[in-house]
């Protein structure tokens, strides 16, 4: 239950940053072995709350497979040349279902082509889970050439949000 206030409470502050950014963003989450398409690229995110607080948050995690599908989505929108495509990624760092070779292979890889493509990456762990969870994220932004954020230790981590994306849109 408290992962998944804390999930719903990013993912709102990420909407409601983007609606007063002028920001697009699209939502990818994990449904069974599979990433699916939560909220479309678009600039009218706060229209999508609804579908934020219907979320259900729990069961496997294709991490590999949801970064590849926001990978998809970041490239069209890079060659657009429309806004530089930035990829948030909220994780515990516990995948466990993956496409290939194995579950944290396959993250690492598609880490590194978001370096390689030049997308900037953001790791926000949000979750006191296991040291594993920590480490794994940690290799994650390394891999991807992106920032972790560990806001594991805040009550209300969404609050904090706002603060990391003004923080990165400097850099960009």
């Amino acid at each position: 239950m408290k992962k998944t206030v804390r999930v719903k409470d990013i993912l709102n502050n990420v909407l409601e940053d983007a609606a007063r950014n002028g920001d697009k963003v699209s939502v990818v989450g994990f449904k069974g072995k599979d990433a699916l398409i939560i909220i479309p690229s678009t600039r009218r995110a706060v229209s999508f709350k609804e579908q934020i607080e219907n979320l259900k948050i729990g069961g496997t995690t294709p991490l590999a497979s949801g970064m590849k599908r926001g990978f998809e989505i970041l490239k069209k929108e890079k060659f657009r040349d429309e806004y530089v495509p930035m990829m948030l990624i909220l994780t515990d760092g516990m995948p466990n279902i993956a496409i290939s070779k194995s579950p944290v292979e396959d993250a690492i890889d598609i880490a590194g082509s978001l370096k390689e493509n030049e997308i900037h990456t953001i790791i926000i762990n949000f979750e006191q889970a296991v040291k594993y969870g920590r480490d794994m994220n940690m290799e994650l932004a390394v891999a991807s050439g992106g920032r972790y954020y560990d806001l594991e230790q805040l009550k209300s981590p969404g609050c904090a949000v706002s603060m990391i994306l003004n923080n990165e849109r400097k850099d960009l």
